[in-house]
Formats: structure tokens, sequence, C-alpha cells
């Protein structure tokens, strides 16, 4: 099931938000592409990482319990790349994969309508932070940053500067 918090958009490529709450695409210039309910849920599951076709079947038709033709679902993959397109994005980040399903390509970054992108930023309602909130923000952030072979990279590097950082201090608190 998609997760989602009041207040949670996404920065698609830097150049667009999509707000799931209003459903919406706001790009650059500030154009603004309307998302109908099925095409909001299709991208909140994309930018989720669910890619299987039966399980997007199941979750963007959800009061129909899935009982969808395959037509519906190629519909509302051309309608959401439409949608990109208008809002200034390529078609191809939607990419199509053969008797599977579909996967969202390009980066994707969550942020506050108060436009902080530090998940656990202060929570303007109730003035606290709402850690729950940040830890699902940060794995979704990471998963996003470490998917491919860029982002492998990215790990080794991390550990290997953990490892160094321990190791010297480990020294100093010896010495």
């Amino acid at each position: 099931m998609i997760t989602t918090t009041v207040g949670m958009r996404f920065n698609l490529e830097g150049i667009v938000v999509f707000s799931p709450s209003e459903s919406r695409l706001i790009g650059a210039n500030g154009s603004v592409v309307e998302l109908t309910e099925n095409s909001r849920r299709l991208l909140l599951l994309l930018l989720n990482g669910v890619t299987d076709k039966e399980n997007i079947i199941s979750e963007v038709w959800q009061e129909r319990r899935g009982a969808v033709s395959e037509n519906s679902y190629y519909g509302q993959l051309y309608m959401l790349r439409n949608a990109f397109s208008q809002a200034g994005l390529k078609k191809s980040l939607l990419r199509t994969i053969p008797r599977k399903g579909v996967q969202y390509m390009g980066s994707v970054l969550p942020v506050w309508e108060d436009n902080s992108s530090v998940p656990g930023s202060v929570n303007g309602v109730t003035g606290q932070r709402d850690n729950g909130r940040a830890a699902t923000v940060l794995s979704s952030w990471l998963s996003q940053v470490l998917s491919g072979r860029r982002g492998q990279i990215t790990l080794s590097l991390l550990v290997l500067l953990n490892f160094c950082w321990l190791a010297l201090l480990s020294v100093l608190l010896v010495t």
C-alpha cells in the first residue's frame, strides 16, 4: 500500500514537483498539470519502487478489486506520460518492462510543503519533529540514491569512510 504524509511532495528530476495531496505536477515554469486519482496512485506507486503490473493494477484500481483490463493499465500509463510531457519531464522516465510492469527511471527527492528537503524538519503544525515520517522519507530517499551502479559505489565509499573514521577514533582513544 502507498504511504504518504500530508504536506509531502516529491521533486522529480529537480524541475517538477509532484504534490500527491493536490493531485498535480507543478513544472519549473509554474505550469500546473492536474492528475486523475488513478494517475496520482500510479505515480505514487512508481515513486515507492513498485514495478509489477499486477501489484500496480490491484493498488490503482483497488475499488474494482483488480478487475481491470490491461487496456486500462496501458491507457493510464499513456495519460501519465502525457502529464509528464506537459509538466516538462521526458516521457521516457516511465520505462515499460515488457510483460512485467513499468518503472520510474528518474531522480526523486521527497520534500515538505515548507520547501524543506531535510527529513525530520520541524513540523509547522505541532512544532515537534516527526521521526516516523523522517524515517520513511529517509528510507525512500536512500533507496533511490543507492540504487544502481553509482549508488553501489557511493555506498562502498561511505562504508570505507566509516571504517577509516572508526579506526582513527580507536587510535585516538588508545593513545
